[in-house]
């Protein structure tokens, strides 16, 4: 949530123990005067995102499956936003569409050899990216074994992808 006099709440909904509790705190900022925004995503980060990795799923895991993650994390969003009256934007909607394609050229700029310098307005994403990446399959050095890399440009559009529409 940005802090501001009108933040953007981004929220995993299919986490439900997550989102409620998150919209509950907007609600009371929203009864406070603030006007909140309820950000959520559409398939930005299908390829794998804190719901599907909160239901055991991962980046190999069949796209029926994930889609079903993708399908009840969009009710529990209807759900919130329709409850608590939040203004509802997607994360596809804050991004453009010549931004989209940008972002499709930044990060075909990547290898595994520059991965590590990858920025954006000087922000390390290609590192921040990885973060996760490393933790969640224990990588202990900053080569990614060879059946990651595909793992690592998903997160990294990913990345790209939240940095942008966060500059909005």
């Amino acid at each position: 949530m940005r802090i501001a006099s009108s933040p953007l709440l981004r929220t995993s909904g299919n986490i439900w123990e997550h989102s409620y509790p998150e919209a509950l705190v907007a609600a009371g900022l929203a009864d406070r005067g603030w006007d909140v925004t309820y950000v959520t995503y559409t398939k930005e980060f299908q390829p794998r995102c804190v719901a599907m990795e909160g239901a055991g799923l991962t980046h190999a895991s069949p796209l029926a499956q994930r889609q079903r993650v993708c399908g009840a994390c969009h009710k529990r969003r209807d759900l919130i936003t329709s409850t608590f009256g939040f203004a509802s934007r997607t994360l596809d909607s804050l991004v453009s569409h010549d931004e989209k394609s940008q972002i499709c050229d930044l990060v075909a700029t990547v290898t595994r050899e520059n991965w590590k310098d990858f920025r954006v307005d000087d922000v390390p994403l290609g590192r921040y990216a990885a973060f996760e990446l490393w933790v969640g399959n224990k990588v202990s050095s900053d080569n990614f074994p060879g059946e990651l890399w595909a793992y690592y440009l998903d997160d990294l559009q990913s990345t790209v992808i939240a940095y942008f529409a966060g500059k909005t």
